[in-house]
């Protein structure tokens, strides 16, 4: 294993997280109240970081981050990369498709903070932004639905990172179940059915919850079936 590392179990290299499937198994236990808090697109408090990237990450990890919610989108030479928007904007206020332009370019894209300040930090790969995190945290991966998924399943593949992700994914999922049928899944108001044919004992349903509003998300039927809760909260501190 590499350097200041643990022991390599269950397809990742283990530094202070273990397998993914190991952890989840403490909800098993009906007297767990144990709560893992994900951060979107790496956000924290501080609206200065440029989101979804490597810096942003270890802004999460600092805050006490369980999971890094992230989102890619794939180039038109086949590289999978971290950004929210299928059409970010570049440095120079211009919309750029990330499926028009090959990677060269992409990666030449400086991203934009929370107060739409221009940084220094470029667009990253999916494979360098993985990589940074790994053994570190868990990464829950959206936009699954909209993309070539067998561009990320080959990087998942490469760094043997199936046990700490999970895709957000509901028309793609057979064919993750095909790639790794133990792949981790998660999708809005999911029921067991959504997940037919992953051997993953813990997938999730998701929904929203505002506390000081009115928006809820009901997803006592997931929940019935023994799917895990994740839960937006919307408006806790910020717009984000």
């Amino acid at each position: 294993s590499a350097a200041g590392a643990g022991s390599v179990s269950r397809n990742i290299e283990v530094a202070g997280k273990v397998p993914l499937s190991e952890f989840l198994s403490r909800y098993d236990d009906p007297n767990y109240r144990g709560v893992m808090i994900m951060s979107h697109r790496s956000h924290t408090t501080n609206a200065s970081m440029p989101e979804n990237t490597t810096l942003a990450m270890d802004d999460a990890i600092a805050a006490g981050a369980d999971v890094i919610e992230t989102d890619f989108w794939v180039t038109r030479d086949g590289v999978p990369v971290i950004t929210h928007d299928a059409n970010p904007l570049d440095q120079n206020g211009n919309r750029r498709y990330i499926s028009s332009l090959d990677w060269a370019t992409v990666r030449t894209i400086r991203v934009r903070d929370r107060n739409n300040n221009v940084t220094s930090t470029c667009i990253q790969s999916a494979e360098e932004f993985l990589r940074h995190g790994r053994g570190r945290v868990y990464f829950n991966i959206d936009k699954t639905d909209a993309n070539d998924v067998s561009a990320m399943v080959k990087v998942i593949d490469k760094l043997n990172m199936w046990e700490s992700v999970i895709f957000y994914a509901a028309s793609k999922k057979d064919e993750l179940v095909a790639a790794h049928p133990g792949v981790h899944l998660g999708c809005w108001a999911a029921s067991a059915s959504t997940f037919t044919g992953s051997t993953a004992k813990h997938n999730y349903t998701q929904g929203s919850y505002q506390p000081t509003g009115t928006v809820f998300t009901n997803i006592n039927a997931g929940i019935r079936d023994g799917l895990l809760p994740c839960i937006c909260l919307l408006n806790v501190h910020d717009a984000a």
